[in-house]
């Protein structure tokens, strides 16, 4: 830990970043080979864009329904670009007409189209209409590891294209018996489908007739008259694809694991793990024995046994209430040991999560702890105290931009471009800055963005990634300086002083926000000449004390129905990240207190 801790009022949260050492959705761009057709959207209003997209709820992660017994998994939840699929086994064969355009034949999901059928939400595979650089016919062949096949087994995975999108996509799925390697070889068509657009991931199975040592699966993305310039393709994802074999008279499976589902929290109460077991075998099971194991800071393992089960049932388990975690990360093992289980391969399942202490710690090579009591267990901890404001220089008062000549943008979304006193610099992921931007959406930027194009709110996947990286968010949330209804005085400030640059929004108004809808925080960062280590930084937001903050933002912030907004920092490549609150527009992804307690304010360094 470093020096002293910050100050800012009684009763507010601080959240206060240090350095510990070394420390998207991609721009809507006509030529992001990841992006669907309706990133063409981005010429809508505002008002319409939020009206279109932001309002949208994305799927759920679900769990893969299996029928069969399943000898062959990808739920694609790693990489998935081209060499990480041919190390897999996959083979790829480019069979479309005319010259390949910028895109890859298949390619890493876009959570910024939609989100994956299950686990992260970029985790399935992807393919689209700019494989081809104009107008043609596109057939894209995506050729599966060799396995053995016996007649009955099917192919099965979820596939789906972009909401209401109006260019139609369609895949055809085929068998090889002789494990054919190329396109040009001994295939045969299982059957074909157009891909769903009403923004739902759809079971697709197909099944063989014939066996095969060695044989080959294949999904082609295969439209007509497609690409740029054409009337169909769009962008279509696959995921959590298996083979199956038809089912045999005793084999019990592992269906899911339920809880821990995702990462945990702390302060967390003691959990119950659970998994869900299902009976795909023909007859019914007595005395099954489950286990389920943790290993990581803390080990845990509970043995059960399922009294019965009948053919086809499922069954949530409930094992032993004993896992009390600590920060760290955990690997998970569940498996069934039914004694006359004829098939083995399906017996087991794994996962990963991680236990995050937000109230202090560390993280993308920062040390932070905020002003809440749970934060007490730190070397040490911040104070709120608000810094004073006399003789800043502001850039937006009560609704008037009064530093127009450093803007881009507007007071809605937009930013001002400001320069440190000579020779000063804010050092950040180990690069040394001498120009700030300061948005209006509670963004403090160490380079160029666009304030417009849906970056108005985080990326509803969070960070590392989105279209403004290197980059602190104190509050990047929906704000507008043009409401008048908020609040009737507003203002955003900075001030340099005693070797930190104070950046403050003062009575910030939530965009469309009613009376009350407005939200007050500082933030502060070291600066000096040539530092040498990258600057703490300083959080702060103040509660309605003196009605800095309004109470109707306070009773949305407790009532999770204040938008998405995201505070954190990542750096210049998008790919190392520090996230302490984020919200992705319907449900709280981390959640990192603003206040103290249910109106109190904190401060986080």
């Amino acid at each position: 830990m470093f020096g002293k801790w910050f100050t800012f009022s009684v009763m507010s949260v601080i959240i206060y970043i240090f350095f510990s050492g070394n420390i998207i959705h991609n721009r809507f761009s006509e030529t992001d080979p990841y992006y669907s057709r309706n990133k063409d959207n981005i010429r809508l209003s505002k008002a319409e864009y939020i009206k279109k997209y932001q309002n949208i709820s994305d799927n759920i992660s679900s769990s893969a329904e299996t029928y069969g017994s399943v000898y062959y998994q990808d739920n694609f939840d790693g990489a998935n670009d081209t060499t990480s699929l041919k190390s897999r086994g996959y083979k790829i064969f480019y069979r479309s007409g005319g010259v390949q355009g910028i895109a890859p034949l298949w390619f890493q999901g876009n959570s910024l189209v939609f989100n994956s059928f299950n686990g992260p939400s970029n985790g399935y595979l992807a393919a689209g209409y700019q494989v081809l650089s104009i107008a043609n016919n596109i057939d894209n062949w995506l050729i599966l590891p060799k396995n053995n096949t016996s007649a009955g087994d099917s192919i099965v995975f979820y596939s789906r294209s972009v909401l209401s999108s109006v260019y139609p996509d369609s895949v055809r799925v085929m068998y090889s018996q002789t494990g054919d390697s190329i396109p040009e070889g001994n295939w045969i068509e299982l059957g074909r489908y157009k891909a769903s657009v009403d923004g739902n991931w759809k079971r697709i199975a197909f099944g063989v007739s014939v066996s095969g040592t060695s044989s080959r699966f294949a999904i082609r993305y295969n439209v007509v008259n497609g690409g740029p310039g054409g009337s169909n393709s769009d962008y279509i994802g696959i995921d959590a694809l298996t083979l199956e074999k038809t089912p045999g008279i005793n084999d019990m499976t592992v269906l899911s694991i339920d809880n821990p589902a995702a990462n945990i929290f702390l302060p967390s109460s003691v959990i119950a793990p659970g998994a869900t077991f299902k009976n795909i075998g023909t007859s019914s099971q007595t005395n099954i024995p489950v286990t389920y194991k943790i290993t990581g800071p803390v080990n845990y393992t509970s043995n059960k046994v399922i009294p019965t089960l009948a053919s086809g049932a499922s069954v949530q388990g409930v094992f032993d209430s004993t896992f009390n975690p600590v920060a760290g990360n955990y690997n998970v093992t569940v498996y069934t040991s039914l004694a006359s289980d004829g098939n083995r391969l399906n017996d087991t399942l794994r996962s990963s999560f991680t236990v995050i202490n937000l109230n202090y710690g560390n993280s993308a090579s920062y040390f932070y702890a905020n002003s809440t009591t749970d934060a007490l267990p730190a070397p040490s901890r911040p104070d709120f105290c608000r810094k004073d404001t006399a003789g800043s220089i502001s850039l937006a008062v009560n609704n008037v931009n009064v530093n127009p000549g450093f803007t881009t943008g507007d007071l809605d979304d937009g930013y001002w471009k400001i320069t440190l006193p000579a020779g000063k610099k804010v050092r950040f992921y180990g690069n040394n800055y001498d120009t700030i931007r300061i948005g209006t959406n509670g963004i403090i930027s160490f380079q160029n963005y666009d304030p417009g194009s849906g970056n108005w709110i985080p990326p509803f996947s969070g960070i590392p990634g989105g279209s403004v990286p290197n980059a602190v968010y104190p509050l990047w949330t929906d704000l507008d300086f043009t409401n008048t209804t908020a609040s009737a005085t507003n203002r955003i400030s900075y001030k340099v002083d005693a070797g930190q640059l104070i950046v403050t929004y003062d009575r910030a108004p939530v965009f469309s926000g009613g009376a009350g809808n407005y939200v007050s925080f500082q933030v502060a960062m070291d600066i000096a000449s040539a530092p040498v280590t990258n600057s703490r930084i300083l959080f702060q937001y103040s509660d309605t004390v003196s009605g800095r903050t309004g109470q109707l933002f306070i009773n949305n912030l407790n009532n999770n129905t204040f938008g998405s907004h995201l505070i954190g920092f990542q750096n210049s490549s998008s790919n190392i990240a520090m996230t302490y609150r984020f919200r992705n527009g319907s449900n709280i992804v981390t959640p990192g207190r603003i206040f103290t307690t249910a109106s109190g304010s904190l401060a986080f360094q």
